[in-house]
């Protein structure tokens, strides 16, 4: 008799018995979602059996990752389930993360790729700044500043003696600001000379 735990992952087999035709109703709903797959329903005979015919398909998410959740829900009502909202919010969250990673994930990344720019554009000032009160708190994060070379060369002959500064907050659960210093060049066009990610916009990250 097959027992099933929720969350495991389901494999079906030829020869495998159920309790009654409600458990493995319930247990195909999860397989369908792990698969990935919609299912139709094509005999149902109380003495007999249950028939149903399945065509996998690609992840709809992992291809279009700006779903809104009403197409979300439009895909997830193809296993037959009917979520509530909230349901919706959290599995395309979690769906999101798996498929992009977490935030917290892709912080740690950047001390390669911090190497990676100074690897492949040589003169480049590229600098991270973190915090560790004490030895027995993990470094965090606090600013990060990129200037590329050719920029600060190209500053110097090809553009107008200008240059602005402005910020924009960050969205995301981390917040901070991102501050870009830009000037003109000969085209009028801005022309982005460094830029910066801090945790707030004044005179101490400005300088």
């Amino acid at each position: 008799m097959f027992t099933y735990r929720s969350g495991e992952n389901i494999e079906f087999e030829k020869g495998m018995l159920f309790t009654n035709v409600d458990a493995f109703r319930a247990i195909l709903k999860d397989y369908v979602i792990q698969k990935e797959f919609p299912i139709q329903r094509l005999k149902n005979e109380k003495a007999s059996y249950l028939r149903l015919d399945c065509n996998e398909g690609s992840s709809e998410l992992r291809d279009n990752p700006q779903m809104t959740n009403l197409a979300v829900l439009a895909e997830i009502r193809k296993f037959g389930l009917q979520p509530s909202k909230m349901q919706i919010y959290r599995a395309k969250k979690k769906a999101l993360e798996e498929i992009e990673g977490t935030h917290s994930h892709s912080y740690t990344k950047l001390p390669k790729y911090a190497e990676l720019l100074r690897q492949t554009n040589p003169g480049i000032t590229c600098k991270i700044h973190y915090d560790r009160p004490s030895l027995m708190v993990e470094s965090y994060f606090r600013r990060l500043f990129i200037s590329y070379k050719a920029s600060k060369d190209s500053f110097l002959v090809r553009c107008k003696p200008f240059i602005g500064f402005d910020g924009c907050h960050l969205k995301g659960p981390y917040g901070g600001v991102f501050l870009c210093a830009i000037s003109v060049d000969g085209n009028n066009s801005f022309f982005p000379l460094e830029f910066v990610v801090v945790e707030c916009e004044n005179k101490e990250t400005w300088a």
